[in-house]
C-alpha cells in the first residue's frame, strides 16, 4: 500500500512494488524528493488503533503476520527429554518410515529415556493424498489425548499401513478414509467420535478442519528444514544421513551410545567421522 507522502511538485509519480513504494522523481532540485523516497522505502507503516484492535479481535494477539505455534514443533517420545536430540521426520504412509518408527518405538526410545530426546515430525507426502488424512487423524489424537497417545496411534496406523496404500483407497472418499482412521483409533482406546468431529470441515469453502493449522505448521517446518525424503533423521540439529531405516535396535544403540557417552568402542570408522 502507498504511504502518506506530503504533497510535493517534485513527486508526480509513485509506483507500488509489494510492501514498498518506489517514488519516481521528476526533479531533484530540492531535498523534498529524497525525504519522500526515504519514507517510502525505509519507514514502516504506522500501526493504527483500528488495525491493532482488529488484529487482537481476530487472533487474540498483536498483528505479527501468519499464525505461529505457541510451543516447539514435533511430538516428543517422553517428557524426560535428554541431552541428545534425535528428530525423526516420518510419513505415516511410507513403508521405510514404518520400519524406523517401529524400531525406535519398539524399544530403542525407552532404553535411552532421559538420555536421548526423540521427537516425531509429521511429513505429508502429497503424491499419496491419503497421507494428509492419516497425519490429520494422528494430530487429532494428539490434540485430544496427548503425546503418548500420538505415538501409540502412529505405530498402530503404520501397522495397518497396507490398508491405506493407493490401491486400497483409490475408490474411497475422504470421509470414508477418515472413518477408517477413526475406527483404528477406537481400537486403540481413543474417542473415535471426538476424532471424527475434529476432522470435519469447519465451514464453507476451503475452511479446513480443527487440525488444518497444525498440519500447515508441520509442513512448513519440514520444508524449512529441507526435508523431502522419508524417513529423514536429524541429530542435534544436523541431518544424520548415515542413519538408515534398515537399522535394528543394536545398530541404533551403538550409534546413540557414541553420542551419549562420548565413547567409541566397536564403532566403525565411518561412524567416528560422522560423529566428529
Amino acid at each position: 500500500t502507498f504511504q502518506d507522502i506530503p504533497p510535493s511538485p517534485h513527486v508526480p509519480v509513485r509506483i507500488c512494488l509489494g510492501r514498498f513504494t518506489l517514488v519516481a522523481v521528476a526533479a531533484l532540485l530540492s531535498p523534498a524528493p529524497w525525504r519522500c523516497l526515504h519514507q517510502s522505502l525505509f519507514v514502516a507503516p504506522r500501526e493504527t488503533p483500528h488495525s491493532r484492535d482488529v488484529s487482537v479481535a481476530r487472533f487474540g494477539m498483536p498483528a505479527a503476520g501468519p499464525p505461529l505455534p505457541s510451543q516447539p514443533m514435533g511430538v516428543p517420545w517422553s517428557k524426560a527429554g535428554g541431552p541428545v536430540l534425535v528428530e525423526l521426520f516420518l510419513d505415516l504412509c511410507c513403508p521405510f518410515s514404518k520400519r524406523m518408527l517401529h524400531t525406535v518405538a519398539g524399544g530403542v526410545a525407552a532404553s535411552f529415556e532421559g538420555k536421548v530426546n526423540f521427537v516425531f515430525h509429521s511429513v505429508v507426502q502429497p503424491w499419496h493424498a491419503q497421507s494428509s488424512y492419516m497425519h490429520e487423524a494422528s494430530l487429532a489424537v494428539l490434540k485430544l489425548h496427548g503425546p503418548d497417545a500420538f505415538w501409540k496411534y502412529a505405530v498402530a496406523v503404520t501397522e495397518r499401513q497396507d490398508d491405506f496404500f493407493d490401491d486400497e483407497v483409490f475408490e474411497k472418499s475422504r470421509q470414508q478414509i477418515y472413518k477408517d482412521l477413526a475406527i483404528l483409533a477406537h481400537e486403540q482406546g481413543f474417542d473415535d467420535k471426538k476424532i471424527m468431529a475434529r476432522l470435519q470441515l469447519a465451514g464453507l469453502g476451503n475452511a479446513g478442519n480443527a487440525v488444518t493449522q497444525h498440519l500447515k505448521w508441520a509442513v512448513k517446518f519440514h520444508r524449512v528444514r529441507g526435508v523431502h525424503v522419508t524417513p529423514t533423521v536429524f541429530v542435534n540439529g544436523l541431518e544424520a544421513g548415515i542413519v538408515s531405516s534398515d537399522w535394528n535396535a543394536d545398530e541404533w544403540a551403538a550409534f546413540l551410545d557414541w553420542h551419549v557417552n562420548k565413547t567409541t568402542p566397536g564403532i566403525p570408522e565411518t561412524w567416528l567421522v560422522q560423529g566428529e
